[in-house]
């Protein structure tokens, strides 16, 4: 949670919507959690797995284009709204 914390603020972090994300997670075989007994809270620590890595490929694949025209299409809001040239 606070590594999507820090991307800007733009991804809410809410532990009611992240726990049971990364359960869901955990019982398709994409990540495998593990205590973290250093911790006096007894942290879980998750990991991605081979069939979390393979998966999270295809996500990526799938994602660019859109990604890409999302972006260009926020340059274009950006500069009508404000006039800028970059």
């Amino acid at each position: 949670m606070q590594r999507i914390g820090t991307l800007g603020g733009i991804f809410p972090v809410n532990p009611n919507t992240i726990y049971p994300l990364l359960r869901r997670l955990e019982e398709r075989g994409f990540i495998r959690g593990e205590l973290d007994e250093s911790t006096k809270r007894g942290t879980t620590v998750y990991h991605i797995t081979v069939p979390g890595e393979e998966r999270l490929e295809i996500i990526k694949t799938n994602l660019r284009p859109y990604l890409t025209n999302l972006i260009a299409a926020m340059q274009r809001l950006r500069r009508e709204m404000y006039g800028e040239t970059s």
